[in-house]
């Protein structure tokens, strides 16, 4: 007799536990075997029975739970003892759990800023699913964790709110998708726009200056924020400062030492989406001030002299004044003999004359940016020289007239 031959074969080895029957056509035997039986490693069930070539298997509870099951066809012994022997086959089938069937179900964030490139959302495990499908808003991008229960997403292109974006879940495995979660609103906040920047002042120490920003966009705050040579931190009211939290930020008094300072505010949308502004610089001048006076002179005729005051101030300039009328009037000198440095810390007189004598003086010192002062009016006295007028005559006179 020839020997006997077993094939056992499935349609799928591949099947989703519960819903999935196997069905074993294309299983066959031959040679001399004329019978056969359908064992298994689990605890399923075949149909119509064991002894049908191409029966169907219905795995067991506890087969889904291994995951594996091995079906063996053994056939008959052809000759009841004799030299032949029973054929056997086996069939390995993958048991794959049912597409799941628990919704999952996404949590934060719920307010997003445009353009932010790393959101990350994250999902509750759904018994059974081997991945998850996202649907994220149109325009964004899943950057890292696609196919899992978290994600970063790229809201980069994705428009701003309202409408409102939608982000949903599902868990699925070989058997297929579970139940879709619930929508999950996410509200894509813009950044404030700035359409006034802060700009540069300069003013005198102790003037008043603001600094204001203009901007558009929804539920703004603001803080600003200054930079005294040490980086920028946040300004709260109080000395010199008011308005730290508006769009106008008010210095009151500000002294020659915040000379130099820089300015900037942060604008925040929805206690979410910041934009900071330009940065705006402070020149306080330092205000003129006479720290030694001129002083009177007296010289005599054709000869030079000079009045000279001592001042400190930003950027500070000059300018002498004559008075011809005992201090009534003063006008300002121009150079021409016999003055020179009229726009100096120093005026000088050269080769003054008589007509000088009884003549006031005083300079204005000044800054761009600030009150001028004006110094102490000074005299000259001019005194004549000493001139003979009648030079002595010699005398002849009697010898003998001499007693």
């Amino acid at each position: 007799n020839p020997a006997a031959t077993a094939n056992a074969t499935a349609v799928s080895t591949d099947i989703c536990a519960v819903v999935d029957l196997v069905d074993l056509t294309g299983s066959s035997i031959g040679g001399s075997a004329g019978s056969l039986t359908w064992t298994t490693s689990g605890t399923g069930t075949f149909a119509p029975d064991v002894n049908t070539i191409n029966a169907t298997y219905d795995p067991s509870a506890a087969d889904d739970a291994a995951g594996t099951v091995t079906l063996t066809l053994t056939t008959d012994d052809p000759d009841g003892g004799g030299p032949c022997s029973p054929a056997t086959d086996n069939v390995v089938l993958t048991l794959t759990p049912d597409s799941p069937t628990v919704k999952s179900t996404v949590s934060e964030p719920t307010d997003v800023c445009e353009n932010d490139a790393a959101v990350v959302y994250t999902s509750t495990a759904v018994p059974t699913a081997s991945s998850y499908n996202w649907t994220i808003p149109v325009g964004a991008t899943i950057t890292a964790g696609n196919g899992t229960t978290s994600i970063t997403v790229d809201f980069t292109g994705v428009a701003v709110s309202p409408p409102d974006h939608v982000i949903t879940v599902q868990g699925t495995n070989g058997c297929g998708a579970g139940p879709v979660s619930d929508n999950y609103n996410v509200t894509v906040h813009p950044y404030p726009v700035i359409t006034a920047q802060p700009v540069n002042d300069v003013i005198c120490e102790t003037n008043n200056t603001s600094f204001s920003v203009t901007v558009t966009g929804n539920v703004l705050t603001y803080q600003w924020q200054e930079n005294s040579g040490s980086g920028f931190g946040d300004i709260t009211d109080g000395g010199v400062y008011s308005g730290a939290t508006t769009a106008t930020l008010n210095i009151t008094g500000a002294p020659f030492g915040m000379n130099g300072n820089l300015y900037r505010c942060i604008i925040i949308e929805s206690a979410l989406c910041s934009t900071t502004s330009n940065p705006a610089s402070l020149q306080v001048d330092d205000s003129p001030a006479i720290t030694s006076q001129p002083s009177n002179s007296v010289i005599c005729e054709t000869d030079n002299t000079s009045f000279t005051v001592v001042a400190t101030g930003t950027a500070i300039t000059y300018q002498w004044y004559l008075s011809t009328d005992g201090g009534i009037t003063f006008n300002p000198l121009a150079n021409g003999a016999p003055y020179s440095n009229v726009t100096t810390a120093t005026l000088n007189i050269t080769s003054a004359t008589t007509a000088l004598d009884g003549n006031q003086y005083h300079v204005i010192i000044s800054g761009p940016n600030c009150p001028s002062v004006t110094s102490n009016d000074v005299s000259l006295q001019v005194d004549d020289s000493p001139a003979i007028t009648t030079q002595p005559s010699g005398s002849v006179i009697d010898r003998k007239s001499v007693v």
